[in-house]
This record gives structure tokens, sequence and C-alpha cells, in this order.
């Protein structure tokens, strides 16, 4: 379980999107907020986070499968 941080910001419409992630100290995201209200007058705050390995991975039936439709229809070759 890794520690990083994320700049987020609000959009127009105040749903909170991510600006930037994955960033590995508290002092690169603070810089990174700085950067965005002197350049762009955005409102950004940092976030905390731990990155959590998943658990299983997805195994489709098919190899080249994106999203799993393949497994529900059966495709005839």
């Amino acid at each position: 379980m890794e520690k990083y941080f994320r700049v987020r910001f609000e959009d127009e419409f105040g749903i909170p999107e991510t600006q930037q992630d994955e960033i590995d100290t508290r002092q690169e995201a603070m810089e990174i907020v700085k950067e965005c209200e002197v350049n762009w007058g955005m409102k950004c705050w940092v976030e905390e986070y731990v990155w959590v390995e998943p658990k299983d991975e997805r195994v489709y039936s098919y190899p080249n499968s994106v999203d799993g439709w393949e497994d529900i229809y059966q495709i005839e070759e």
C-alpha cells in the first residue's frame, strides 16, 4: 500500500475533478496547486490517498476482450 497525493478542483457544475494524480510528496502537490491558482485562477486542493493493488484480475474467455461483451455474446467464426 503506497501513499500518494492528488490535486483536485471543482468544475463549473461543482463536480470534483482530478488535475493530477499519483504525486509522491505533499510539497510537489502544493507546487502544482500554486501553479494552477497563479496561471489559471483555479481553486485547487490536495487529497492524500492510499493506492491498494486490486485483489483479483479479470479473466475473459477471449484474450482480446476489452469490456467483456465477447463473453456475453458468443461470436461465431
